[in-house]
């Protein structure tokens, strides 16, 4: 499958290739994002605080064993469209 390079996209596989997986819950997400508080993922069309983008995560589908299943499911749940 070819990479998505739209912008949200790429945003979150560098956001996220880092992370130990998988991830069981909010405090392995949230490691990744150290300053949670003040940082934001950014396009023309999206603007998410790291909380945002965890609460946008189905609860039925943890754990997520890689970046692209956590970045499939995100986007699923964000509608997103480029």
């Amino acid at each position: 499958m070819p990479k998505d390079t739209r912008e949200l996209p790429r945003q979150l596989e560098a956001a996220f290739e880092d992370l130990q997986y998988p991830i069981e819950d909010e405090a392995d997400f949230a490691a990744v994002f150290p300053d949670w508080a003040s940082r934001r993922v950014e396009t023309d069309d999206v603007s998410l605080s790291p909380s945002e983008l965890y609460r946008a995560l189905p609860d039925d589908e943890f754990p997520y064993e890689t970046a692209d299943e956590l970045i499939a499911a995100l986007l699923s749940e964000l509608d997103y469209e480029a």
